[in-house]
């Protein structure tokens, strides 16, 4: 028994894609709490670097674990068995992974969970594995990689794992293992509700930052900018509400509030414009505004950050 007075869980094999913070901080904690975990790096220097070298993670989470075997090949990642595969990259992959992953996998399939930003993210996996081997996870949490290697954790909240009836109970193995870990995660049907609200707040200001290449913080105390912010706020939450979604009578003034605590850095979609990486901005600002299409609702302003950013990224 844990001190939740819950049976421990055996060991899981837990497969993680994606190096970056989120994939080390998955790694350290899964690890230390006793579950088989293998690392698969795009880059096959990560791979040889963090082959049985422990992650050090510090700040609101504190764990050291390493993965049992790291990869730089999809094949080999998938050799073993693996109950899960956590997705822990950019949404951009998602498509070049399962395609991969869908050419090499076993007989035994593994549930693969989208731990990323954005809305449909996980939609590539349902389609080639089944809604029995997809799950999605809203991840609220802010980390940075250290000079070390290891993963600083700068604030965090309880995360939310999609609840899958049709998954045979792995959807409840997987939040009871990340919670024994120390990851605080609840498991929620209304995910994509979640998903969604999430969606808005990177929206608003990832996407004025990537344009201005001004901090969050300079981005807030600007009048002009931080009404542009609200209005992308305002234009979300209608299209939302058009989907069903229900954030609250108070959703705009508390969104205002959360965004205005940004720091003196840039969200990480400002981050992937400043080193010309592809960005999150079709499955943010993007997918916001497709819908806002289809359903009938002006969003202007969204459509029109929506499409410098896809055009800065063009270049």
């Amino acid at each position: 028994m844990n001190a939740s007075g819950q049976k421990k869980l055996d060991p899981l094999r837990i497969g993680i894609v994606g190096s970056g913070p989120i994939g080390r901080l998955f790694v350290a904690v899964l690890a230390q709490s006793g579950h088989h975990v293998t690392l698969l790096c795009r880059n096959e220097g990560d791979a040889i670097n963090l082959r049985a070298k422990p992650v050090n993670v510090t700040g609101l989470i504190t764990a050291t674990g390493a993965a049992a075997q790291t990869f730089h090949e999809p094949g080999a990642f998938l050799h073993g068995s693996l109950d899960y595969v956590l997705i822990c990259t950019k949404a951009a992959e998602n498509s070049r992974l399962a395609h991969q992953f869908t050419n090499c996998i076993g007989a035994e399939k593994p549930v693969f969970v989208s731990c990323q930003n954005g809305i449909d993210v996980e939609e590539v996996f349902v389609h080639h594995f089944g809604e029995a081997h997809a799950l999605r996870m809203i991840l609220n949490v802010g980390c940075n990689l250290t000079t070390t290697g290891g993963v600083d954790v700068k604030f965090k909240f309880a995360d939310i794992l999609s609840a899958n009836s049709g998954a045979g109970g792995a959807d409840q193995r997987l939040g009871q293992a990340l919670n024994q870990a120390g990851i605080a995660v609840n498991l929620s049907e209304n995910y994509r509700q979640e998903a969604f609200r999430k969606a808005i707040l990177n929206t608003a200001l990832g996407t004025v930052c990537a344009i201005t290449r001004l901090t969050m913080r300079e981005v807030m105390q600007r009048p002009d900018l931080h009404r542009m912010v609200q209005e992308i706020v305002r234009e979300g939450a209608r299209v939302g509400a058009h989907l069903g979604f229900d954030f609250g009578p108070e959703f705009l003034q508390e969104a205002m509030a959360y965004l205005s605590q940004g720091g003196d850095h840039m969200p990480s979609l400002a981050v992937d414009i400043v080193k010309g990486n592809v960005t999150e901005n079709q499955w943010l600002a993007g997918a916001i505004y497709h819908y806002a299409e289809r359903l009938g609702v002006d969003v202007p302003v969204i459509q029109t950050v929506y499409y410098f950013i896809k055009n800065i990224e063009g270049r």
